[in-house]
């Protein structure tokens, strides 16, 4: 449903339908919208409740867009999905005209939880600055968000990264390195986009957001740009973690096929020589005389020692 936040007696509390009308900045949260929702909406901003979830929609790129008397945002926020992390759209409808904001989600708005932790006077510094500030605010907290996961990401790659440089082979490598890159790939993609609404946002192409706040967008567009350098910093080290993790796996399998054809070096002689002796000719050295079978088998013996002293100073063993 809609929820409506205003500032009122020294701190955030809810409001009411007639708080969008009047001289103070209200804003509305929307949460996994249902259909009375969008119809509500819809009534609140005098706009197409179907043109609003074209916004919502997974495979939207983020824009920048003046529609009626609102600038529409989208922004992509990360979430976890099982074990995996995506990044969903989020809609901000925002007049400054007006005095509101509207952000809908499809899960739980970003910084709902945090706007109401604010001391009295952060949250009437930015409810008095109006809705761009508030939406600042938000799309900070957003980027926050991405750099907290950036920083486990780092964390399980650095873990990665230690097990593969001490040569173990574990099977759960490969899945791990492949996940953190397909997260950094979608990662890069959705900062990128953001980028791009933030810069708009910046150049005042806003027509119903204050310019004087949207300027401040600017350093928004540089935070993402960290992160963007961070991302692909990680990728390449997760590309070098790759490249050493299977060339030790190569390196084990030849170890393996080492010692395989060492030992198969080692038997086939005893083999061999029994092969022969047990034909019963008797020409063959020893196969008449009374100590023969013992000097055959003491044959074998240095045979099989004489080949694993060779293998092993060879360290094929």
């Amino acid at each position: 449903m809609l929820e409506i936040k205003v500032f009122n007696k020294n701190k955030v509390v809810k409001g009411n339908r007639a708080d969008l009308t009047s001289n103070k900045t209200s804003w509305g949260v929307v949460s996994s919208p249902k259909v009375f929702d969008w119809t509500e909406l819809s009534k609140a901003t005098s706009l197409d409740a179907s043109e609003l979830k074209i916004f919502l929609n997974s495979a939207e790129r983020p824009v920048l867009r003046n529609l009626g008397s609102y600038t529409v945002v989208t922004f992509r926020v990360p979430s976890l999905n099982g074990k995996n992390i995506i990044t969903k759209p989020t809609l901000f409808l925002v007049s400054e005209q007006k005095k509101q904001l509207f952000s809908i989600a499809q899960g739980i708005v970003p910084v709902v939880e945090k706007i109401d932790s604010l001391s009295s006077s952060q949250a009437e510094r930015i409810f008095q600055d109006g809705p761009t500030k508030l939406l600042y605010m938000v799309l900070d907290d957003v980027i926050d968000t991405y750099r907290q996961i950036l920083d486990q990401l780092n964390e399980e790659v650095e873990k990665v990264e230690s097990v593969v440089m001490d040569g173990h082979y574990r099977r759960d490598i490969t899945e791990k390195i492949f996940r953190a890159r397909k997260t950094i790939v979608y990662f890069v993609r959705a900062l990128f986009a953001n980028q791009e609404v933030v810069s708009a946002i910046s150049k005042g192409q806003g027509k119903f957001l204050s310019r004087e706040q949207g300027l401040k967008f600017s350093t928004l567009y540089e935070d993402i740009e960290q992160l963007e350098d961070l991302s692909t910093l990680y990728r390449e080290v997760l590309s070098s973690t790759l490249d050493v993790h299977l060339s030790n796996v190569s390196n084990n399998l030849n170890v393996v096929m080492k010692r395989l054809t060492s030992w198969a070096a080692i038997i086939l002689v005893p083999t061999l020589i029994a092969g022969v002796y047990g034909m019963n000719v008797a020409w063959l050295p020893f196969a008449t005389t009374k100590l023969g079978s013992i000097m055959i088998m003491a044959l074998m013996l240095v045979s099989v020692l004489g080949l694993y002293a060779y293998f092993s100073k060879k360290d094929w063993l």
